[in-house]
């Protein structure tokens, strides 16, 4: 006949103040092979089943050998980087330039220009000697000398005016590519070359008092422009 009582639940039939006691010897036992399990596997925690997770119960894990590099590899820079799953902000990524054909284009002409200019200041600035002592001559300035600091002056003004150039140049450039407003640049330059030319042209010409006091008549530019007709110079 079938046992029709219920099934019993542990310690449901023991007898009255029986309690279980794990015997020493097989806990020790125990003990020994958990640490051999964890010998030969140390990747695996004690006390946890080696097969937990599995899809089934007689599958294993791929052995490394088997696994591909490329997802390890992305695992593990996942695991590294944690908000590497984070798409990046809107407004994290720099914008390229605008580019500025307009601003491009009045630039690099500007640019020529001031290379025109800064070669005509220099040239005048270095020649201002010699022009000087030619419209002593035509005035007829009776002994004139010429300073020898108009001459190095006209030599420095000439290399600042180069100088300014160079920086406007190189500067232009840089913003360019950049793409940031640049036809102000060259404008500045100029202005300061201008300042340059003008600053020492009045320097040098305070130095000879005499011939300021002729080129202030009403006639000198007359009598230069006839002095140039007759010999074929230009000052």
């Amino acid at each position: 006949m079938a046992d029709e009582r219920p099934v019993p639940a542990y310690g449901e039939y023991a007898p009255e103040g029986w309690e279980w006691k794990p015997d020493e010897g097989s806990a020790a036992q125990r003990d020994e092979g958990s640490l051999a399990a964890e010998d030969q596997h140390p990747g695996r925690l004690s006390g946890v089943p080696h097969n937990l997770g599995a899809r089934g119960s007689g599958s294993q894990a791929a052995p490394p050998a088997q696994r591909d590099p490329a997802v390890g590899a992305q695992s593990s820079s996942a695991v590294d980087d944690p908000h590497s799953y984070r798409a990046s902000a809107p407004g994290s990524q720099p914008q390229a330039p605008r580019p500025r054909s307009g601003d491009r284009v009045v630039t690099i002409v500007l640019l020529v220009l001031g290379a025109c200019g800064a070669l005509y200041s220099a040239m005048s600035l270095y020649q201002m000697p010699g022009s000087f002592e030619l419209m002593a001559a035509a005035l007829q300035v009776d002994g004139f000398v010429l300073p020898e600091s108009v001459r190095t002056l006209g030599m420095v003004g000439a290399l600042l005016v180069f100088a300014v150039y160079a920086l406007n140049l190189i500067y232009s450039l840089q913003r360019l590519r950049r793409g940031k407003l640049t036809f102000w640049v060259p404008l500045v330059a100029g202005a300061v070359a201008f300042i340059i030319v003008f600053a020492c042209s009045a320097f040098a010409a305070s130095q000879m008092p005499e011939l300021t006091r002729e080129l202030a008549d009403p006639t000198a530019m007359s009598r230069i422009l006839e002095y140039v007709s007759q010999t074929g110079t230009a000052p």
